[in-house]
């Protein structure tokens, strides 16, 4: 199934940014795994969460660190990142997870 994230307007701006750089610049078509979830208080409730399909430990990492060199979570919790390769609680398993804040903001070049 593919989404049109880009129509989705539920999500935040700098969201969909991120998710068509990662597209177009890579070429990779992934799979959504979760992305809204109504009554979760976390970004995911906010449409500041996105998940992408994801087993493969060495391209995970790359792309935790092709997102987080170039995008900032949060200038005031620089700990805080926008891109997260890991396991997840339940049976989610394995999967790149996205989150912008409203102070996420793309690195200067």
């Amino acid at each position: 199934m593919k989404v049109d994230y880009s129509q989705l307007d539920y999500l935040d701006d700098n969201l969909k940014m991120i998710l068509m750089e990662l597209e177009n610049t890579l070429k990779v078509e992934f799979t959504n795994t979760s992305n809204f979830r109504p009554g979760d208080s976390g970004v995911h409730g906010h449409g500041r969460g996105w998940d992408l399909q994801c087993t493969y430990d060495a391209f995970g990492q790359f792309i935790e660190v092709f997102i987080n060199s170039r995008w900032q979570y949060d200038p005031s919790r620089p700990d805080m990142k926008c891109c997260m390769y890991h396991r997840n609680r339940g049976s989610e398993g394995k999967h790149i997870h996205i989150q912008t804040h409203p102070n996420t903001r793309r690195r200067d070049a």
